[in-house]
């Protein structure tokens, strides 16, 4: 099960370049996302290296 509070929000900028559109799936070494990179106007996966167990987001992301 996921914790979704974990999850990178919608609309996140990565890098200045990618934009996360939706959450799609997490595994054993991360999660996945769907994005649009903003430089060449196409939809993307981002892969995210999180160990759940071992990870957690700052507070002021």
């Amino acid at each position: 099960m996921s914790d979704f509070s974990q999850m990178l929000p919608v609309g996140t900028v990565i890098d200045g370049r990618y934009r996360i559109e939706r959450y799609l799936a997490s595994g054993g070494f991360g999660n996945t996302y769907e994005a649009t990179d903003m430089k060449l106007g196409c939809h993307v996966a981002v892969k995210e290296f999180f160990l759940s167990q071992h990870s957690m987001r700052a507070a002021d992301r």
